[in-house]
């Protein structure tokens, strides 16, 4: 890598750790249209605006959710520039919605519900495809440099397809690997788990209702104010924490798979 290149991570990974920048902390949400503001039934708040109420002033909450978009689409390796509701995209989602955004001090990833169906995808994402695409995205997130990413697993909602179900259990062991693989990577609200689909769900949609959103908002909430609490390492423990990050910028732009 040009020392250039390492000098400028360095940089900006000194600013984000010393807290040079002032105002809220920003929280920049990554995911599909559940994150995007889908709500099932009846109608209500979606999460990501539940969350902005919860948190208050000292955080300013970004969303940059795509409907129909997988985890291959947020990928630089591997991008679908067709956003659902917004149309066509140049360049990639990660470029056109999140690299604005950054460096952040949080980013949280909800990804999974149309890689397990395929939406907007040629087949279902499997398993070790969803595992290599989140990979990349969050390292991709701790490079620009993002100081945490909270990853949420995708909520288990269709239980009469058995091969999806499959995958959605798969990917979500996947997150909760991803989860221990770096300091600062961290589990949010396990959705696979917390999300009723008699109570959290209109009937045969996939976005979670008012009662729903609500609830991934309060949880993840939680986490959030935990994982941004001030920090004890300081600015040589932060570099050091993020130096196998910095590593992975070589991996940054993966070929084709």
């Amino acid at each position: 890598m040009h020392v250039l290149r390492w000098l400028s991570l360095v940089t900006l990974v000194a600013v984000s750790a010393t807290g040079a920048t002032a105002g809220p902390r920003e929280v920049l949400l990554i995911g599909d249209s559940i994150t995007q503001g889908m709500v099932s039934g009846d109608g209500g708040l979606p999460y990501a605006e539940v969350l902005a109420e919860l948190l208050g002033p000292d955080y300013d909450v970004i969303n940059a959710g795509c409907g129909g978009a997988s985890s291959l689409d947020w990928t630089l390796s591997q991008p679908d520039v067709i956003c659902g509701g917004v149309g066509i995209l140049e360049p990639g989602l990660f470029e056109a919605h999140a690299e604005p955004h950054l460096p952040s001090d949080l980013a949280v990833v909800l990804l999974g519900t149309n890689d397990a169906s395929g939406f907007f995808e040629p087949i279902p994402v499997e398993v070790p495809s969803y595992a290599a695409a989140m990979n990349e995205i969050v390292w991709n997130l701790l490079v620009a440099p993002t100081r945490h990413v909270i990853l949420m697993t995708a909520p288990d909602h269709d239980w009469e397809d058995p091969d999806r179900v499959a995958r959605l259990a798969g990917y979500r062991d996947e997150i909760l690997a991803l989860c221990d693989s770096h300091p600062r990577i961290a589990c949010g609200p396990d959705l696979h788990q917390l999300l009723d689909l008699g109570v959290h769900f209109a009937p045969g949609d996939v976005h979670p209702n008012a009662d729903g959103h609500a609830t991934i908002a309060t949880e993840l909430a939680e986490v959030v104010t935990d994982v941004t609490a001030p920090a004890s390492c300081g600015l040589g423990g932060e570099i050091a924490l993020l130096l196998p990050a910095l590593m992975a910028v070589r991996r940054r732009r993966l070929p084709p798979s």
